[in-house]
């Protein structure tokens, strides 16, 4: 028997029966425990340039900045490289400092179980993590009310372990790096609620949700939270209606 809370990709089974070789499978899909609908609001910023667009790392710095003013802290930004995290720290560090909010970035400023028991010893910071903090972490003790996903979990082209399993598949993004995105998208989500009585919100500043047709198939995966797409100069004010009485 495998049980998990990320298993599905676009409401179904059939991705992870096809990567264990289980063809014939008895599936069930148990429904949460958590009432997501009043507990989660997923933002999507829908006029950011793409991630590899120069003007990127300042629209979604000055995104996190805004909402950890609002917050207080309380911030997890995921990253999907070092490179990322080292850029962010650098434009969102002195602004937040100013308003005496810490800025944490993995293996800058301690490993990732330091840096959790910094944010739940201070909850006055931006913790910014890769791929260890997309799965298996339970942060909790209300240290995080807004999760940042900076960027669509796609592994990076040119990785040799991911273009072998690539060659397995007639077609490579559909059937592998497709669906693949998209568990790790939403385990990323699922470092949010993790209590009947956690409440927060999820940003996602990949315009890419957006614009591209896979886009729905990210946003079609998560629980049945609430879902808006607004400009991303909005979005702290969102957040603050939402979170703040």
């Amino acid at each position: 028997m495998l049980t998990s809370a990320t298993m599905q990709t676009d409401k179904g089974f059939t991705y992870i029966r096809n990567r264990l070789g289980l063809m014939k499978a008895n599936e069930k899909i148990v429904q949460s425990s958590f009432d997501y609908e009043s507990q989660a609001l997923c933002l999507v910023a829908n006029d950011t340039p793409f991630p590899t667009e120069p003007t990127y790392i300042g629209v979604l710095g000055k995104t996190v900045v805004e909402v950890a003013e609002v917050l207080g802290g309380h911030v997890l930004v995921l990253c999907t490289a070092h490179g990322m995290i080292r850029s962010i720290r650098q434009s969102i560090a002195e602004p937040l400092a100013a308003v005496n909010i810490r800025v944490m970035a993995q293996n800058i400023d301690g490993s990732p179980a330091r840096l959790i028991r910094s944010i739940r010893n201070d909850h006055a910071g931006v913790l910014l993590g890769a791929a260890s903090f997309w799965e298996g972490v339970d942060i909790g003790q209300n240290a995080i009310k807004a999760i940042t996903i900076a960027r669509l979990p796609f592994e990076p082209p040119g990785d040799p372990l991911f273009e072998a399993k690539s060659e397995s598949h007639e077609d490579p993004f559909k059937d592998f790096a497709l669906p693949q995105a998209v568990l790790k998208f939403r385990q990323g989500f699922g470092r949010l609620i993790r209590s009947k009585d956690d409440k927060g919100v999820v940003i996602v500043m990949d315009s890419r949700v957006h614009l591209k047709r896979y886009g729905s198939i990210f946003l079609n995966a998560l629980p049945d939270c609430s879902k808006e797409f607004l400009n991303a100069r909005e979005i702290s004010g969102k957040v603050s209606d939402w979170l703040i009485p």
